[in-house]
């Protein structure tokens, strides 16, 4: 049986808990969106992803492919995905902008 001598155990957590255990060898390998910057950590890019808008016919989204300085202008809930996400976020639109709509805990909705 292939792998017979090994096994495999699946969890999700946020991307320095992760690299964390990487690095203290308790895990082999990570999947992560933003991978950190380390020398001991050897990085493979395993996928790219693409996200599509989806919005009212009255919103007139553009045809073609928006960027996040664009993205802003148009009215969106923000997922926070954990700190690397939004310290990605921040650093592309400008640490001052601040989302009209948010998810915490992608269970509550909080509107300013």
């Amino acid at each position: 049986m292939l792998f017979s001598k090994t096994a495999f155990r699946f969890i999700t957590d946020h991307t320095g808990h992760i690299t964390q255990s990487i690095l203290d060898g308790t895990t082999d390998l990570g999947i992560v969106y933003f991978p950190p910057q380390h020398p001991d950590i050897e990085i493979k890019t395993w996928k790219e992803e693409c996200f599509k808008l989806i919005g009212s016919k009255g919103l007139n989204l553009s045809e073609h492919q928006l960027n996040l300085k664009e993205l802003i202008k148009y009215p969106f809930i923000y997922q926070n995905w954990g700190d690397d996400f939004n310290e990605w976020f921040l650093q592309e639109v400008g640490r001052e902008y601040l989302p009209p709509r948010f998810l915490c805990k992608s269970s509550i909705i909080y509107l300013l």
